[in-house]
């Protein structure tokens, strides 16, 4: 990653970490009892990437489910491939709905919020800024 973009993933790292209620109000249209980062990402894989803000929610009425919000300056299918490790990692982990998605910081055509190939479909959220 160029150093000039890293700063912006690093600035919507901290906006997001500030304004998580928020960003999850805004954009999911989730009104949260509670939310904690999630620190510790599951180790089964030799990958040693990270996700960047694995959110548990916690609904008023009790109900719980994990949003991956990850960020992308620029959007690759590699990032769909990553995507999709870490959330079957979560569910394995936590036995809970997933909500995988990209805030994306420039355009891209290629971000449709679908992944397709011959062996399955995977659905994720587009947040365009």
């Amino acid at each position: 990653m160029k150093l000039s973009t890293m700063k912006y993933d690093v600035a919507a790292k901290v906006v997001i970490d500030i304004g998580k209620e928020a960003i999850l109000q805004r954009f999911f249209g989730i009104d949260t009892g509670s939310i904690q980062l999630l620190e510790e990402l599951p180790e089964e894989t030799v990958s040693l990437k990270r996700t960047d803000f694995p959110l548990q929610v916690i609904l008023k009425d009790g109900q719980g489910f994990i949003v991956l919000l990850e960020i992308q300056t620029y959007f690759d299918r590699d990032f769909i491939i990553r995507l999709i490790d870490y959330t079957s990692r979560f569910m394995l982990r936590y036995h809970q709905k997933v909500i995988p998605s990209v805030l994306l910081l420039t355009p891209s055509p290629s971000a449709t919020g679908i992944y397709e190939d011959d062996i399955f479909t995977f659905r994720y959220r587009v947040i365009r800024l």
